[in-house]
């Protein structure tokens, strides 16, 4: 049954979401084209496409309604701290194993092409995107706390950023702010329009979820509105596919409504498998790696990026993939669960703090 306590069945979806998100930057980074452009190729960035980073998005906004420490200060504080570990990561995996690579002869400049040792520093990635949106979604809840105006919100936000797209002012420090928001340059992976329109809907999700006496019900309903979505979406991208579909980064108000339908119905999925499906190894380390989701996205971008030093660039065929993401998942799980214990172990060295770790762990916090 689903653990009161925790919702399991979130940590399942964001889990599950960890697993294509290794699958798929395995692919990019280390896939052939002919790799990239087979069958295989477009299972796995189905699978590292709505139900990962659309996901892990929804669920922050949902987590604000569970979590005991979302304070205007502390998830402000929290936004800023994801922003500045994006940075650290992109130098730790991008600019430094480049520099390295390109240095020692091990990678040639147009290996890395569109990319260079300096602009990969400046990538806007998933982290940048969580905790500028955290950031955002918390004054949200602060100053407008009705959830039919996130609502609301998440619907101008997909509807309006294809306005916004690329427009600078010309002053470099005032773009480099605006690059987070809707850049269009190659560096720019996950601009907050439209991707804050996932974590609005999710802190909406939350609110309802948190209150609710009959989960059960709630993600029936959830699925059905989620069903919903999907087709408007889907009709929508048939209707103007360039408009509406555009690409996954940059995605249009056709594809985020159809991404948020599919994450309502992945995440009632979710929920009947914790609730129908007897408790087993996958769906534990899906817990695990849910739980410590930022470690496991940083843990296994380091690997992968030092990893091109020795596996090459875009140049290894399916088998070679299929080994290679079963590699990074077992060594990032190795080591996340390293940190998690050696984390828990500092904890309970501090006088007087076996009782708070106790309490947290029990509580799902």
């Amino acid at each position: 049954m689903e653990n009161k306590k925790r919702m399991l069945s979130l940590d399942l979806a964001r889990g599950m979401g960890a697993l294509g998100m290794v699958a798929v930057h395995i692919l990019i980074r280390y896939g052939s084209y002919a790799a990239n452009n087979s069958v295989y190729g477009a299972a796995v960035r189905f699978l590292g496409g709505p139900p990962a980073a659309p996901i892990f998005l929804f669920l922050m906004g949902t987590s604000l309604a569970f979590s005991k420490h979302a304070t205007l200060r502390d998830t402000l504080w929290r936004g800023g701290r994801l922003l500045v570990l994006g940075y650290a990561l992109n130098f730790l995996r991008g600019t430094l194993p480049a520099f390295l690579g390109l240095k020692f002869g091990m990678l040639q400049p147009e290996a890395l092409m569109p990319y260079t040792p300096q602009n990969l520093f400046w990538i806007v990635d998933v982290l940048h995107c969580a905790g500028l949106s955290l950031m955002v979604i918390s004054a949200v809840r602060h100053f407008l706390p009705r959830p039919w105006t996130w609502l609301l919100l998440a619907v101008a936000m997909a509807l309006g950023s294809p306005l916004m797209w690329g427009r600078m002012s010309g002053h470099p420090l005032l773009d480099g702010c605006l690059t987070l928001l809707w850049g269009t340059d190659v560096t720019v992976q996950f601009p907050a329009f439209p991707w804050i329109s996932y974590p609005l809907s999710g802190m909406a999700f939350g609110v309802w979820l948190a209150a609710s006496a009959n989960r059960d019900m709630l993600f029936r309903r959830a699925a059905g509105v989620g069903v919903l979505l999907l087709l408007t979406g889907g009709l929508l991208i048939l209707d103007r596919p360039t408009f509406h579909l555009g690409d996954y980064f940059h995605s249009g108000p056709g594809a985020v409504i159809a991404f948020t339908g599919f994450a309502l119905v992945w995440l009632a999925t979710c929920h009947w498998l914790v609730t129908h499906v007897r408790d087993n190894a996958f769906f534990r380390s899906c817990y695990a790696w849910s739980t410590h989701i930022t470690l496991f996205f940083v843990v296994h971008w380091i690997i992968i990026g030092w990893g091109i030093g020795l596996v090459g660039h875009t140049q290894q065929s399916i088998p070679t993939l299929v080994c290679l993401t079963v590699a990074v998942l077992l060594l990032t799980d190795g080591l996340v669960r390293q940190v998690a214990a050696e984390r828990r172990y500092s904890e309970l060295a501090r006088p007087g703090a076996f009782l708070s770790v106790e309490i947290a762990e029990n509580t799902g916090k």
